[in-house]
Protein backbone atom coordinates (compact mmCIF):
# COMPACT_ATOMS: atom_id res chain seq x y z
CA UNK A 1 0.00 0.00 0.00
CA UNK A 2 1.59 3.33 -1.04
CA UNK A 3 2.39 5.86 1.63
CA UNK A 4 -0.07 8.75 1.58
CA UNK A 5 1.44 12.24 1.61
CA UNK A 6 -0.55 14.91 3.42
CA UNK A 7 -2.07 17.45 1.06
CA UNK A 8 -0.57 20.44 2.89
CA UNK A 9 2.95 19.00 2.44
CA UNK A 10 2.35 18.44 -1.26
CA UNK A 11 1.17 22.02 -1.72
CA UNK A 12 4.13 23.31 0.26
CA UNK A 13 6.51 21.34 -1.97
CA UNK A 14 4.85 22.67 -5.13
CA UNK A 15 4.99 26.21 -3.78
CA UNK A 16 8.73 25.93 -3.14
CA UNK A 17 9.29 24.55 -6.64
CA UNK A 18 7.32 27.44 -8.16
CA UNK A 19 9.32 30.03 -6.20
CA UNK A 20 12.62 28.43 -7.27
CA UNK A 21 11.51 28.39 -10.89
CA UNK A 22 10.46 32.05 -10.78
CA UNK A 23 13.77 33.10 -9.22
CA UNK A 24 15.70 31.16 -11.83
CA UNK A 25 13.68 32.77 -14.62
CA UNK A 26 14.24 36.27 -13.21
CA UNK A 27 17.98 35.59 -12.93
CA UNK A 28 18.19 34.43 -16.55
CA UNK A 29 16.19 37.39 -17.81
CA UNK A 30 18.38 39.76 -15.83
CA UNK A 31 21.55 38.24 -17.24
CA UNK A 32 20.11 38.34 -20.75
CA UNK A 33 19.11 41.98 -20.42
CA UNK A 34 22.54 42.88 -19.12
CA UNK A 35 24.21 41.03 -21.99
CA UNK A 36 22.07 42.82 -24.58
CA UNK A 37 22.73 46.15 -22.90
CA UNK A 38 26.49 45.61 -22.93
CA UNK A 39 26.39 44.63 -26.63
CA UNK A 40 25.34 48.21 -27.41
CA UNK A 41 28.39 49.91 -29.05
CA UNK A 42 28.16 52.94 -26.75
CA UNK A 43 27.98 50.83 -23.56
CA UNK A 44 30.91 48.70 -24.69
CA UNK A 45 32.94 51.79 -25.57
CA UNK A 46 32.27 53.33 -22.14
CA UNK A 47 33.43 50.14 -20.46
CA UNK A 48 36.58 49.82 -22.59
CA UNK A 49 37.47 53.45 -21.94
CA UNK A 50 37.23 52.92 -18.18
CA UNK A 51 33.90 54.64 -17.55
CA UNK A 52 31.26 51.93 -17.34
CA UNK A 53 27.59 52.25 -18.25
CA UNK A 54 26.79 53.73 -14.82
CA UNK A 55 29.28 56.60 -15.17
CA UNK A 56 27.85 60.07 -14.62
CA UNK A 57 28.94 61.03 -18.12
CA UNK A 58 27.19 58.04 -19.71
CA UNK A 59 23.88 59.83 -20.38
CA UNK A 60 25.64 62.83 -21.92
CA UNK A 61 27.72 60.53 -24.11
CA UNK A 62 24.68 58.55 -25.23
CA UNK A 63 22.75 61.70 -26.15
CA UNK A 64 25.68 63.11 -28.13
CA UNK A 65 26.48 59.86 -29.94
CA UNK A 66 22.84 59.16 -30.80
CA UNK A 67 22.57 62.64 -32.29
CA UNK A 68 25.76 62.07 -34.33
CA UNK A 69 24.54 58.68 -35.52
CA UNK A 70 21.25 60.14 -36.77
CA UNK A 71 22.99 62.87 -38.76
CA UNK A 72 23.99 60.35 -41.45
CA UNK A 73 27.23 62.15 -42.38
CA UNK A 74 30.78 61.68 -41.06
CA UNK A 75 30.19 60.02 -37.68
CA UNK A 76 33.57 60.86 -36.16
CA UNK A 77 33.43 64.61 -36.76
CA UNK A 78 29.73 64.82 -35.87
CA UNK A 79 30.33 62.86 -32.65
CA UNK A 80 33.24 65.09 -31.64
CA UNK A 81 31.14 68.21 -32.24
CA UNK A 82 28.12 66.79 -30.37
CA UNK A 83 30.26 65.79 -27.37
CA UNK A 84 31.88 69.24 -27.33
CA UNK A 85 28.36 70.73 -27.22
CA UNK A 86 27.45 68.46 -24.28
CA UNK A 87 30.61 69.49 -22.43
CA UNK A 88 29.73 73.16 -22.95
CA UNK A 89 26.21 72.59 -21.61
CA UNK A 90 27.57 70.81 -18.52
CA UNK A 91 30.04 73.61 -17.79
CA UNK A 92 27.32 76.27 -18.12
CA UNK A 93 25.04 74.32 -15.76
CA UNK A 94 27.94 73.90 -13.33
CA UNK A 95 28.47 77.68 -13.23
CA UNK A 96 24.77 78.44 -12.83
CA UNK A 97 24.26 75.86 -10.08
CA UNK A 98 27.73 76.14 -8.54
CA UNK A 99 27.91 72.37 -8.98
CA UNK A 100 31.48 71.07 -8.92
CA UNK A 101 30.19 67.57 -9.73
CA UNK A 102 29.10 68.69 -13.20
CA UNK A 103 32.55 70.15 -13.82
CA UNK A 104 34.08 66.79 -12.93
CA UNK A 105 31.78 65.08 -15.44
CA UNK A 106 32.75 67.60 -18.13
CA UNK A 107 36.45 67.03 -17.44
CA UNK A 108 35.86 63.27 -17.54
CA UNK A 109 34.36 63.65 -21.01
CA UNK A 110 37.23 65.83 -22.18
CA UNK A 111 39.79 63.21 -21.27
CA UNK A 112 37.89 60.19 -22.60
CA UNK A 113 36.01 61.44 -25.68
CA UNK A 114 38.69 60.43 -28.21
CA UNK A 115 38.74 56.90 -26.81
CA UNK A 116 34.94 56.65 -26.77
CA UNK A 117 34.50 57.92 -30.33
CA UNK A 118 37.24 55.61 -31.62
CA UNK A 119 35.74 52.55 -29.93
CA UNK A 120 32.18 53.32 -31.09
CA UNK A 121 33.42 53.79 -34.66
CA UNK A 122 35.12 50.38 -34.52
CA UNK A 123 31.99 48.63 -33.24
CA UNK A 124 29.28 50.37 -35.24
CA UNK A 125 27.84 48.24 -38.03
CA UNK A 126 28.99 49.65 -41.36
CA UNK A 127 26.23 50.48 -43.83
CA UNK A 128 26.34 48.76 -47.19
CA UNK A 129 26.43 52.11 -48.96
CA UNK A 130 29.60 53.00 -47.05
CA UNK A 131 31.23 49.69 -48.06
CA UNK A 132 30.37 50.27 -51.72
CA UNK A 133 31.79 53.79 -51.48
CA UNK A 134 35.05 52.27 -50.22
CA UNK A 135 34.94 49.95 -53.22
CA UNK A 136 34.48 52.94 -55.57
CA UNK A 137 37.47 54.73 -54.08
CA UNK A 138 39.58 51.57 -54.29
CA UNK A 139 38.69 51.01 -57.97
CA UNK A 140 39.29 54.68 -58.71
CA UNK A 141 42.71 54.41 -57.04
CA UNK A 142 43.63 51.46 -59.25
CA UNK A 143 42.90 53.53 -62.38
CA UNK A 144 44.34 56.76 -61.06
CA UNK A 145 46.66 56.11 -58.06
CA UNK A 146 46.63 58.78 -55.34
CA UNK A 147 49.23 61.48 -55.86
CA UNK A 148 49.75 65.17 -56.51
CA UNK A 149 47.86 64.83 -59.81
CA UNK A 150 44.49 63.09 -60.03
CA UNK A 151 43.67 61.90 -63.52
CA UNK A 152 39.94 61.43 -63.04
CA UNK A 153 36.99 60.54 -60.83
CA UNK A 154 34.80 57.41 -60.88
CA UNK A 155 31.24 58.74 -61.15
CA UNK A 156 27.70 57.43 -61.79
CA UNK A 157 28.35 54.59 -59.31
CA UNK A 158 25.39 52.18 -59.25
CA UNK A 159 24.63 48.49 -58.86
CA UNK A 160 24.76 46.73 -62.23
CA UNK A 161 21.37 45.09 -61.67
CA UNK A 162 19.78 48.41 -60.58
CA UNK A 163 18.06 46.45 -57.80
CA UNK A 164 18.65 45.82 -54.11
CA UNK A 165 20.66 42.71 -53.30
CA UNK A 166 22.00 40.95 -50.22
CA UNK A 167 24.95 39.45 -52.11
CA UNK A 168 28.40 39.53 -50.50
CA UNK A 169 30.00 40.24 -53.89
CA UNK A 170 28.21 43.10 -55.63
CA UNK A 171 28.59 44.04 -59.30
CA UNK A 172 28.77 47.80 -59.83
CA UNK A 173 28.98 50.02 -62.89
CA UNK A 174 30.45 53.47 -63.19
CA UNK A 175 31.99 56.07 -65.47
CA UNK A 176 35.62 57.15 -65.07
CA UNK A 177 35.58 60.82 -65.94
CA UNK A 178 38.94 62.40 -66.71
CA UNK A 179 37.35 65.44 -68.41
CA UNK A 180 38.67 64.33 -71.78
CA UNK A 181 38.10 62.06 -74.73
CA UNK A 182 39.60 59.07 -72.89
CA UNK A 183 36.79 58.85 -70.31
CA UNK A 184 35.18 55.40 -70.17
CA UNK A 185 32.53 53.19 -68.57
CA UNK A 186 33.47 50.18 -66.46
CA UNK A 187 32.10 47.31 -64.41
CA UNK A 188 33.52 46.46 -60.98
CA UNK A 189 32.97 43.62 -58.54
CA UNK A 190 32.99 44.66 -54.87
CA UNK A 191 33.83 42.02 -52.26
CA UNK A 192 32.06 43.04 -49.02
CA UNK A 193 31.98 39.65 -47.32
CA UNK A 194 31.93 39.69 -43.52
CA UNK A 195 30.48 43.21 -43.39
CA UNK A 196 33.78 44.80 -44.45
CA UNK A 197 35.21 46.01 -47.72
CA UNK A 198 37.82 43.51 -48.91
CA UNK A 199 38.64 44.17 -52.56
CA UNK A 200 37.53 45.71 -55.83
CA UNK A 201 38.01 43.88 -59.13
CA UNK A 202 37.66 45.77 -62.42
CA UNK A 203 35.98 43.35 -64.81
CA UNK A 204 35.25 45.20 -68.03
CA UNK A 205 36.08 48.56 -69.52
CA UNK A 206 34.12 50.12 -72.38
CA UNK A 207 36.06 52.88 -74.10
Amino acid sequence: MPLAIPVHLTLKYMFKRTILWMLSFMFLVGCSSQRISMENPVNRALKICGLGIDAKSADAYKAALEFASNKGTSFGSEASEAIETQIGILLKQADLKSDSGLKIVAEEMKTTRECVIRQVELMRPVKKSALLEQCRLDAQGKISPPGPIQYGVLRNWNQATRALTDADVVSMVGFFDNRGTTSFSLKVKCDIRGGTFNESVIETVNE
